[in-house]
């Protein structure tokens, strides 16, 4: 976005040079990309629609300069002109505010010098005095602006609608765009003159014979306009602006400027404003104090510092006991909603680059998560049991639901789901297994499972979930150890065999056994040691990184497919201290490596802290690593 300095002195006084307001800009948060003739290249931050303009860069360093801004002084004379315009607007959602003026006896022709040059200063092509201050005004003051010649328009209505699928639109740069309920549509009389937000239509553009015209400035909904945008592949800086958000109180102010800038470079006369307002955003007033904001940043603020930097910024004050309460401008409603955002203002006018440096206290040592440990015990012991844990999306969808014989009443409903698979939280986890198996139908042996929570209307629970292709007896033998590993009797759980029904649905080929427990279950019931709920105490030693380059090598063992590959990594690990990295990247079973046997990669980093370990270096490791393998686990090296 290109600001010309100059534009910004009639907005506010400036004593500093480009480089220095440039500097100043960019460690407030807008980056400067370059200074070229007197014009900024300012990169605003996507949420940050109020700054794309002149007036809202200038409301910045009003704020970091600590002055006032001195806003145009408009004069004008409205008269009856005896003419009138009827508008419908379908849905209060996609235009919540309408704004516009009927200007007559307007004569079009070129702009003065001044006007061209700004808005070539700004990248802007220059058309016609009546087109070209509709653009000056979007880019001085955030609201795009539209103008349509009245005697165009047939019975003097206009409909503001949703596009219907399959609508053709013509716009002002003679490009036919096709439309769908994504887009929002000006209508008139049957006929497309607008694709709101967007651009202008061909067949009710301003010309050389133009006379009167309808000056429109209005509010339109930002998500719409993104989609439509994108839909389209076709972005103005109309839209650039919309799908930021624009200022909602902008309309009347923005059409009054413009008014001023037609009748002195195009005569004619103005009508009163009409002002439809539909739909006007919730106020918002949030609670805040410099206690909050120095401990969320650790600065020392006071309550004055802080009064004065919202201030400046727009901001209404209002105290109340300890706090204040600040009332957000309205063109700042679409990024300012906690007290946090508060606090980043005030920090970010102020400098964080000023804020000291401070020493974090020692924190309290964080509280035991008992649930936390009962979980990673009980994945660890079904894992070592030889099912492999998995974790899922917490999604399903209606056709699932059904399948698995649960109502959909009973279940949490996603207002927005990404897509029909994603309607519905899970009321169980065996679906979400299953789904997985189907995704891996040549799994010869199955054992899997998930912890994980599960969801109803009433409340959210986390249940243990087990699936196997071989016999019961493998799931009751895990309630068993469960029992005793945490003291428990009579165990509550659930054990059965999907109906055929079912695995059809999910593809599933192969019978398989279901086991599901309700964790809260064991969780309650969990007896253990004090000694087993503390976290293990280690004394961390750190070790220079070594300057000399690593060397990394691969290898592949044949081993019994119930040793698990952490126990191999450590051993790795545990054979030579030059071993400082072991990753592995490939683990799985095959009856080719032999009965019962799987195989295990892993990429091997080895470093020495005082030289370039050599080819025989590492030749003569990796055969200590093969040997203690060997030896500890009858792993074999895989030559093939």
């Amino acid at each position: 976005m290109n600001i010309p300095i100059d534009w910004l002195k009639g907005f506010i006084k400036i004593n500093l040079s480009a480089e220095k307001l440039a500097n100043e800009l960019t460690l407030k948060g807008f980056l400067v990309e370059g200074i070229k003739k007197g014009v900024l290249d300012i990169e605003p931050t996507a949420n940050r629609g109020d700054v794309l303009s002149v007036l809202g860069i200038s409301r910045e360093l009003a704020a970091i300069l600590d002055q006032k801004i001195t806003l145009p002084k408009i004069k004008l004379v409205e008269k009856n002109l005896g003419l009138s315009l009827e508008i419908e607007i379908a849905e209060n959602e996609i235009c919540p505010r309408y704004s516009f003026r009927i200007i007559s006896g307007v004569k079009v022709g070129p702009s003065p010098k001044w006007l061209v040059e700004r808005l070539e200063k700004s990248d802007i092509r220059t058309v016609s005095n009546i087109v070209d201050v509709t653009n000056y005004v979007m880019l001085e003051l955030g609201q795009p602006l539209h103008a349509f010649d009245y005697d165009k328009l047939v019975d003097k209505k206009i409909i503001i609608r949703r596009a219907k699928s399959g609508e053709i639109v013509t716009t002002l740069d003679s490009k036919t765009h096709q439309l769908g309920p994504e887009s929002i549509v000006i209508e008139n009389h049957g006929q497309l003159i607008d694709l709101a937000g967007i651009m202008g239509g061909e067949n009710s553009q301003v010309d050389s014979h133009t006379k009167t015209i309808i000056l429109q400035a209005a509010i339109f909904n930002p998500v719409i306009i993104r989609k439509a945008a994108k839909s389209l592949r076709f972005s103005t800086d109309a839209s650039y602006r919309y799908e930021r958000g624009v200022d909602f109180a902008g309309t009347v102010p923005a059409l009054d400027r413009a008014t001023d800038l037609i009748l002195k470079t195009a005569g004619g006369n103005c009508a009163e404003i009409v002002d439809l307002v539909l739909k006007s955003p919730e106020v918002k007033k949030i609670s805040v104090s410099a206690h909050q904001i120095n401990k969320l940043i650790g600065s020392d603020f006071t309550n004055s510092q802080v009064e004065k930097i919202l201030k400046n910024l727009g901001f209404g004050i209002k105290k109340s006991d300890r706090n204040m309460i600040v009332q957000v401008p309205s063109w700042r409603i679409n990024d300012i909603n906690l007290w946090q955002d508060l606090a980043e203002e005030v920090a970010r006018i102020y400098g964080y680059f000023r804020i000291p440096a401070k020493i974090l206290s020692k924190s309290q040592p964080a509280k035991i998560n008992e649930q936390f440990i009962i979980e990673q015990k009980l994945a660890d012991l079904i894992s070592g049991e030889g099912f492999l844990e998995t974790v899922s999306y917490s999604f399903l969808s209606q056709k699932d639901l059904q399948a698995i014989g649960i109502s959909s009443d009973n279940c949490l409903k996603i207002q927005n789901p990404l897509s029909s698979e994603f309607e519905i939280l899970r009321p169980k986890l065996a679906p979400n297994l299953l789904k997985q198996l189907a995704k891996n139908p040549w799994i010869s042996e199955i054992k899997m499972f998930e912890i994980g929570e599960i969801f109803s209307t009433k409340d959210e629970n986390k249940e243990i979930t087990i699936i196997t292709s071989g016999p019961a007896k493998e799931l009751t033998n895990i309630i068993k150890k469960i029992e005793i590993e945490f003291k428990i009797n009579n165990l509550k759980y659930q054990l059965y065999s999907p109906k055929t029904e079912l695995l059809k649905y999910f593809k599933i080929k192969k019978p398989i056994q279901v086991l599901e427990i309700d964790l809260a279950g064991i969780v309650q019931k969990a007896k253990l040691s004090d000694q087993k709920y503390q976290l293990p105490q280690k004394t961390v030693q750190f070790q220079p990184i070594s300057k000399y380059p690593p060397a990394v090598r691969d290898l592949a063992f044949i081993i019994d497919k119930n040793i698990s590959a952490s126990k191999v990594r450590q051993e790795i690990k545990n054979s030579d201290q030059s071993v400082f990295i072991v990753e592995l990247f490939d683990q799985f079973v095959s009856d080719k490596f032999g009965t019962n046997k799987k195989n295990l990669a892993f990429h091997i980093w080895f470093s020495a802290p005082n030289k370039t370990l050599s080819d025989s270096d590492v030749t003569k490791i990796t055969a200590k690593i093969v040997a203690n393998l060997a030896k500890k686990f009858s792993a074999k090296i895989r030559d093939f």
